[in-house]
Parts: structure tokens; sequence; C-alpha cells
């Protein structure tokens, strides 16, 4: 009966556990690999309770059940070097359950440190290993296999650009065509992270919810373009609904003259320049409207539109576009003479909010300006600031951390040690340097309604990471002052700076595709 509790207790735990995974908002992988890894630690300790019992007999008197006496079973798998005796004591009782505790960790990780063998007494041990190493490898399988799907729609989509590249360059395509097809999707990753929108709107939701979900993003867009048709709140709401996003970089082409589009465009953020035989007509911003405004046969455009910055334009398919507006709005764009260039801009500009600008929604990069230079310098692409912080904070820290723990078993005067010391010195001085070049961070603000740039200044002093780095050069000074090389160990808290890395550099659109098409390899 007792048994059949804990049992009971273990499914309970299983149902709470599996009751959490499958709330919508929460990540089902990771409490599952939570479940999953108690476990192991239930498994271990299960375990390392049958090895106890197999080497240790315990004699009760029959009706009051006190302990009478502690003996060493025949049966025991302890090692021979350990040497135990019959009568165990409360300190021999300590040495077994540490082993048996060892014993089950090492064959939940698949090892076998005990260097005994499994013979016809201990098959029982041999047993229990074999089940708990098939458990760790279940475990950890079942572990990396819901992480990979987890992140898999991420890293899929990189996947594929990447092979896409690859193909590109196997078929001689021109470089600078190669490049700018891999920058578009490398900025579409960043501002949608692989989430098909569009997608999840048309086919997961129903109409209704579709028009107040992209009514509420593209309100302030068709309330400015509303000012130019006077189509009214209802065609707002259907003309968002019917509209998908799209981003641009700086430079690209939208659509070229005599192109044939079966779309129409909105500009939402950012600008678009307008050109025709090479002559530029007219800059648009939030709330115009190019493409065929008129017919729904599909013609060829007569301008070329380009993205003069960071641009997101609002996609409707042109026959929807021409189903859902008015006939006193069709007669509206028929009076209107800019139609005949296939675009209708807006008399007033409208100032876009600040923090719903591109540039405001792409802050996050680590930027300094030095006393000397003009111009701030971001940690992006493949300046002289991204190789100074890869050697910050990733080849300084590890470099630091095997020179101290070589330096520790090192023997004392040994001709490495000067190496080492010069090299370790270095490192200090790199790292020195970037600790105050924190103090010449800047950040994306917005002052006086308009984006800038400003110096972080006291709010570093929140930072903890701060702290930590000011850490790594008090605590080696103790070897002076004790003469005790343990305070050198101080310094490997500059492993802190992987996670820096990590967030700045390793979440970037270049690393994970080849991270997933060697394990795509591997294991397809």
């Amino acid at each position: 009966m007792n048994t059949l509790c804990k049992f009971a207790h273990i499914y309970i735990i299983f149902a709470y556990f599996q009751y959490m995974s499958d709330i919508p908002t929460v990540n089902g992988t990771f409490i599952n690999i939570i479940k999953w890894q108690l476990v192991n630690s239930l498994v271990v300790l299960g375990a390392s309770h049958y090895f106890m019992v197999s080497c240790v007999k315990f004699d009760f008197e029959s009706k009051s059940m006190r302990l009478l006496e502690v003996t060493l079973r025949n049966t025991c798998w302890m090692p021979d070097v350990i040497q135990l005796p019959i009568d165990l004591s409360w300190d021999d009782l300590h040495l077994i359950f540490a082993e048996s505790l060892s014993l089950a960790e090492n064959g939940m990780m698949g090892l076998h440190f005990g260097r005994f063998l499994i013979d016809r007494e201990n098959i029982g041990v041999g047993i229990c290993l074999m089940f708990i190493g098939i458990l760790y490898w279940f475990i950890s399988a079942y572990s990396l296999t819901l992480l990979v799907l987890d992140v898999g729609g991420h890293y899929e989509f990189q996947h594929s650009v990447n092979q896409l590249e690859s193909f590109l360059k196997s078929e001689r395509v021109n470089k600078a065509i190669i490049e700018r097809s891999v920058l578009h999707f490398k900025y579409c990753w960043k501002r949608t992270m692989a989430v098909e929108l569009a997608q999840l709107n048309n086919e997961s939701i129903n109409t209704v919810f579709r028009q107040d979900l992209n009514s509420y993003f593209y309100r302030k867009t068709f309330s400015i373009l509303d000012s130019i048709f006077k189509g009214g709140e209802q065609m707002q709401r259907q003309l968002a609904s019917n509209s998908i996003i799209h981003f641009f970089l700086p430079g690209h082409d939208i659509f070229r003259e005599q192109d044939m589009i079966n779309f129409l465009c909105v500009v939402h953020r950012g600008r678009v320049a307008l050109s025709k035989n090479g002559q530029k007509l007219i800059t648009l911003s939030k709330g115009d409207i190019f493409g065929q405004l008129l017919g729904t046969k599909v013609r060829p455009v007569r301008v070329t539109a380009t993205a003069e910055d960071f641009v997101d334009v609002l996609y409707i398919d042109l026959k929807a576009f021409q189903s859902t507006i008015t006939e006193p709005v069709r007669r509206t764009i028929t009076r209107n003479p800019q139609q005949k260039s296939d675009f209708m801009a807006t008399k007033n500009i409208f100032v876009e909010n600040p923090y719903d600008t591109v540039q405001y929604l792409l802050r996050g990069r680590k930027t300094i300006r030095l006393p000397w230079s003009r111009y701030p310098t971001e940690a992006r692409g493949a300046n002289w600031y991204v190789y100074f912080l890869h050697l910050t904070w990733f080849v300084g820290p590890l470099v630091t951390a095997m020179i101290v723990h070589t330096l520790f078993v090192l023997p004392t005067g040994h001709n490495l040690w000067v190496r080492m010391y010069v090299l370790l010195f270095i490192f200090d001085a790199v790292h020195l340097i970037n600790f105050l070049s924190e103090f010449y961070e800047i950040e994306l603000v917005v002052l006086k309604n308009k984006c800038a740039h400003q110096r972080v200044g006291l709010k570093i002093f929140k930072r903890w990471g701060l702290y930590v780095d000011l850490l790594t050069f008090l605590i080696p000074l103790g070897t002076i002052v004790n003469n005790d090389w343990r305070f050198q160990y101080g310094r490997i808290l500059r492993l802190k700076s992987f996670w820096d890395f990590h967030r700045n550099f390793c979440k970037s659109f270049k690393v994970w595709p080849l991270i997933f098409g060697v394990l795509y390899r591997r294991f397809s």
C-alpha cells in the first residue's frame, strides 16, 4: 500500500506538469523537460536506495521494531579497494550511501567509475545500471527533440535561406543580387522572427477578429489614408483586414516601372521614393498609397518605387481593393490627377510616433561614441567594434579561464609561467579597455518627440555586470596581499561575458543555420 501511494504521488506530479504544458500561454517544451529531469532525480534516488539495500542488512526486533544491528551483506557490490567491516558504523553507512548515489549518477550518465565486474551476485546491480542508462538516453534524446521542435520555426527559416544562398552561389548568380536577397530575408526575419502573421490571420481566426486585429495594428495608417478617400471607418477596417505587411531595406526597389503588379501598396512606416523615367516624382510617407488604383485588369505600373530608409509596406490585393471601395471613393480617385502616375499622397505630412518608427523598433545593438568620434559606432556587420567585442566577450574570458586553471597546476618556476603571465596581462588590458568603454555607451531614446542617441551616463551603475567586471580586477589583487594563488580565480567571473556575447551575436541570422544544417545532415 505504501508503494502504491508513492506511485500515486508521482502520477499526481506528472498530471500537474501535463496540465501546465497544455496551457497555450506557457512554453510546454521547458515544462516537459523539467518534468523528465525530475524523473531523472527520482530514478537516481531510487537506484541509490536499491544499491544501498544490496550492501547493507538491517536487523530489527520483531515486536518493538528497534534496530538491533547493521551488517554488511555478502552480495555487496562495493569495490575491493574499499575495505568494510562486517559490523558497520554510521561512518561506513555514510560512505556506502555516498558510493551508492555516485554509482547511480554515473550509471545515469553512462559512466563506470566503480571498476567492478557484473557477476551473478551483482546481476541486479547490472540490470539497474542498464535500466537507468537507457532512461538517461531516452530523456536526453526526448529533451533535445523538444528543443529542436521548439526553435525549429526560427532556425528552419534561417536554414532555408542559407540553402538558397548556397544554391545561388552554385548557379553563379551575380554577387550583388545574392547579397541583396539574403539581406532582405535577414531583415524580414529580424522583424517577424519567421512568424507568418498573415497566414495565421487568414487561416486560424474568423473574419471579424481578423478585422479587429489588423485594424488595431494599422489604424493610424488607414485613418491617414482615409483623409484622401473619405470612405469611413468600415472601409478602413475592410482594407486593414485585406492587408499583408512586407519589409524593405533602404535602397531596395518595391517594384519597377512597367512591372505587372496585382496589388496596391500603402506606406505603413518609413519613406518611399517614386520615380518615372529616372526622374524623382515625390517622396511618400505614412498613409500614402501607390500602385494601380483603377480597374481590376492588371496593367504595367507607371512608376518605380524605392525604399528611402527602412520601410514597412502594406500590400492589398487589387481585386480586394476594388471590391471594397465605394463608388464615391472611386470617383474621388478618378478626379485626383496624381492617380495618373499611380499614386495618391496626402496634402499634409503626418509625423510618425517616434516609438513606432522602424529605427526605434530595431534598437538594442550595443553602440558607443568615443570622445574623438564624430558618429556613433554600432556593433553591426564586420566593423572594428564587432571584432573587439568578440575578443573581449568570447576569446578573452575563455583564454583567461584556461590560463588560470593551467597556472594552478603548473609547477612553480616552469618556463611557461612567464609566457602565460604575459598573455594573462594582455587580456587584462583588453578587458580593462572594454570596462572603460562602457562609460561611452549610448542608447536610442525619444527626446522632444524625436529619436536621438543619448549617453547612458549614470544609469550604467544600475547594471550588475559592471560590478562583476570590477570584482574581476579587485579579487586577483588578494594574491599580492595574502600570497595565495586562489584569488586569481576571480578572473573566471569574466565568463559572464558569454551571456553578453550570446545576447548580441549568437541570436543573429547567420549563426544558427550552420548549426541547424550540421544537425540536420548528422541525424537525417
